[in-house]
């Protein structure tokens, strides 16, 4: 296994990550991106631009911020798995901690430019995917490497 982390300060348990994100008023939010397959998974720990965070969590019309608002959780983490095109034992996966509110803000801004049909049913979800594989990670605070032995 190798591993490697900034020497900035960062949040490090799940626990600071969401208090972080409550509290914030930073123009980037904590993402954790991962790559995996048979053979190795690499995991990747940085910031991304709140807007195009929100955005991408928005993308499904704001179903799953609905939910976390609904029942008064403030900060919501969603994550979307995406499967290799090629290795279909490969995975994709971004996980975005966000505040619930601004993600359902930004979800009713995004419905009144996207029709009711492309937001219902499976279609929705594959959007989710779809956007979360766009965002961009602008700053890296660790990263950790791990090589699978084969059997």
């Amino acid at each position: 296994m190798v591993s490697c982390s900034s020497p900035k300060s960062t949040p490090s348990t799940e626990q600071e990550v969401l208090k972080f994100v409550a509290e914030s008023d930073e123009k980037t939010r904590p993402c954790v991106r991962t790559y995996e397959n048979d053979l190795a998974r690499l995991s990747l720990v940085g910031a991304v631009g709140l807007e195009q965070a929100l955005t991408a969590a928005a993308a499904d019309g704001g179903r799953a911020a609905d939910e976390h608002v609904d029942s008064g959780v403030p900060v919501m983490v969603v994550e979307t798995v995406l499967t290799g095109a090629v290795d279909k034992h490969a995975t994709f996966s971004t996980r975005l901690f966000l505040p619930a509110r601004k993600v359902k803000e930004k979800a009713n801004k995004v419905r009144m430019s996207i029709s009711d049909d492309i937001l219902s049913g499976s279609s929705s979800r594959n959007i989710l995917t779809m956007t979360f594989r766009q965002v961009v990670l602008q700053k890296l605070w660790n990263f950790e490497l791990v090589l699978l032995i084969p059997l």
